[in-house]
């Protein structure tokens, strides 16, 4: 804008200076015009009257000379009868001068008695001349002045090249001068376009400078501009503050989160949807459809069912997800924008499992609605994994039937033969006494079971250990040799420990010695009752590169197939059902070892070669 005023006042003067140009060289051609002419009859008129007085043509010759004669032009006179004989000319011979009877001034000035000019070719000289006749009644003769053009327009030349230059450096001060006053008084608007285009960049906190006592409309327009600014400035941050706690809030959560339009477009996700559905393969920015993301049809369904209805819509979905199959709580809430709630009753259902994400979106329900993330959604879908509660319940449900399972089995043992004793067979003092035997056994199987339980439920509640003590893992491992040694002897097979019992060094640990003593047992045991007849178990304990401590007890035993090896850590889980009733085990010990090794930090491992054995592997941060 401002190089087209600088151009309008540019124009505006130049035509304004040429204008004025043109209009004086007029006056000063015309001037010119008419000084020459006046010259021209003034030399005429003086000419006549030396004629008049019997002058000779040489006195009058140098009369005009040193009169009309100048730097710049020489004026050229000549005496002609009314017949049209030259009879003297100042600078060329008459005698060899043609008649000027019928040159134009001539002709003119002898027909009216009076004056006549022209501008024409000389015939002598072939050049363009200036004539003036002048008719002299007293002397009958015709007395022509004459001045060559050039000479006629030499001044005039000299005055147009003066002018040009005169214009020229006006022209230049005057757009100098224009420019400057221009920039002077279009400075606010200056400032005004600069700082519109800052904020254009994003640059909310520049303002126009304001000039003390400055009332003009310009001063007004920046006024309202710096206010404009400041308001928009405040809503872009606080637009800005809100997205980014919406966003934190959105990315810290630990279910996936999607926003869908009403295109079924998916315009948001969190940082765990990426992580569960689409890692890196889709860009940060960009809107795609549900479909291409979750990859199942049933969700889509169901939040056209939520989208069509405007309430709330549930299921439990199984999906295949980039960390496996997992099984989700799958919720589409719609929008509603016209009471100003962004979700509708089931809220509080939608975030029901993350009591602290959902206080804190409660507080930024209403910053929610006016952020641009809210204004172009129209569904919120969530995904609630409930792979690891299903899991738990049918693991629940698992336990609960074996447990009922395993009690039931000693209980009608008991009572079965209480029943025969109490039908007579108690008198008979063989049989009561087998049976007795049985009862006892059935008894003891029935307390250890419980026992196994409750130690497995005490080891799951506890968050951490507690009675921890420094003591000796060598000696702990001899006192379970010790205490097994008899069940040992009765199957035939040895127990052998790392080193020499003379030379072996204290091995410390800071630890529960119970809860360590319940892994030694447990796996030394299983040892014993699953090995071959005249059968090894090698038990050792060592500290790896990581500072833990490792158990290991392998067997010698028929080994344990591979698809049971996943798996044997689970509560009440048997490879082979029938030897480890027949047995009398309760299917905990390896679940228990499993609990407490969880419980120091560490892990429980099993491997084994079919026809060679199994090895029993504990990792302990202890």
């Amino acid at each position: 804008m401002l190089k087209r005023i600088y151009a309008l006042i540019s124009l505006i003067l130049l035509t304004s200076v040429i204008l004025s140009g043109i209009i004086a060289f007029k006056v000063i051609e015309e001037f010119n015009g008419n000084s020459n002419e006046t010259k021209l009859k003034s030399a005429a008129n003086l000419i006549s009257v030396e004629l008049q007085e019997h002058k000779s043509y040489e006195e009058i010759t140098k009369l005009i000379s040193t009169t009309f004669n100048s730097d710049n032009a020489t004026l050229r006179f000549t005496i002609i009868e009314t017949s049209g004989k030259v009879i003297y000319d100042n600078e060329v011979n008459a005698s060899t001068m043609e008649n000027h009877l019928y040159r134009a001034e001539v002709k003119a000035a002898i027909q009216t008695k009076s004056f006549a000019h022209a501008i024409r070719n000389s015939t002598t000289q072939n050049i363009k001349i200036y004539y003036y006749a002048l008719y002299s009644k007293s002397n009958d003769l015709v007395i022509r002045t004459a001045m060559p053009m050039v000479d006629y327009l030499k001044s005039l030349n000299e005055i147009w090249i003066q002018f040009v230059i005169i214009v020229t450096f006006a022209f230049i001060a005057l757009v100098i001068i224009g420019a400057f006053i221009t920039n002077v008084v279009a400075k606010p608007l200056i400032d005004l376009k600069k700082a519109a285009i800052a904020m254009s960049d994003g640059d909310y906190s520049r303002r126009v400078a304001r000039r003390f006592g400055d009332k003009t409309e310009i001063s007004e327009v920046s006024n309202a501009f710096n206010k404009m600014a400041q308001q928009l400035q405040s809503v872009v941050y606080e637009l800005a503050e809100k997205n980014s706690r919406l966003d934190t809030i959105l990315n810290t959560m630990e279910n996936p989160i999607l926003a869908v339009d009403s295109s079924l477009s998916v315009t948001f996700m969190n940082k765990f949807t990426r992580e569960e559905f689409v890692g890196d393969s889709f860009p940060e920015s960009g809107i795609f459809p549900l479909i291409s993301i979750v990859r199942n049809s049933e969700i889509e369904r169901l939040v056209q069912r939520a989208a069509a209805s405007q309430k709330a819509a549930n299921a439990q979905i199984s999906l295949v997800t980039r960390k496996g199959s997992k099984t989700f709580r799958v919720m589409a809430v719609p929008m509603s924008k016209e009471n100003g709630q962004i979700l509708d009753s089931n809220q509080n259902e939608l975030f029901s499992n993350n009591n602290q994400n959902q206080t804190m979106l409660s507080g930024n329900v209403r910053d929610m609605e006016h952020s641009e993330f809210v204004r172009d959604l129209g569904l919120i879908v969530t995904f609630q994994d409930i792979t690891q509660i299903i899991k738990l319940q049918q693991m629940r449900s698992d336990f609960v039937a074996n447990v009922t399972h395993e009690l039931k089995t000693p209980l009608t043992s008991i009572r079965g033969f209480v029943d025969t004793l109490r039908q007579g067979a108690i008198k008979n003092p063989d049989v009561s006494e087998r049976f007795l035997e049985i009862i006892d056994v059935e008894a003891e199987r029935l307390h250890k079971l419980i026992s196994d339980i409750l130690s497995l439920s005490e080891i799951e509640d506890l968050k951490e250990e507690s009675e921890v003590s420094i003591f000796d893992l060598n000696s702990l491992m001899d006192e379970v040799i010790v205490l097994l040694d008899d069940e040992a002897v009765i199957k035939h097979v040895s127990l052998i420990t790392a080193g020499d019992e003379e030379f072996k060094e204290p091995f410390l640990v800071k630890a529960n010695r119970y809860r360590i003593k319940q892994i030694l047992i447990n796996l030394i045991e299983n040892a014993i009752k699953y090995n071959i007849d005249h059968g090894k178990v090698y038990i050792t304990a060592s500290r790896n590169e990581n500072g833990e401590v490792v158990l290991r007890v392998r067997d010698t035993g028929n080994g344990i197939p591979k698809e049971h090896l996943n798996r044997i850590f689970e509560r009440f889980y048997r490879v082979d059902k029938g030897r480890s009733k027949e047995l009398g085990g309760t299917g905990l010990g390896l679940s228990i070892v499993k609990h407490i090794a969880m419980l120091y930090g560490g892990n429980a491992s099993a491997s084994s070669t079919l026809g060679q054995g199994s090895e029993f592997t504990v990792n302990l941060k202890i």
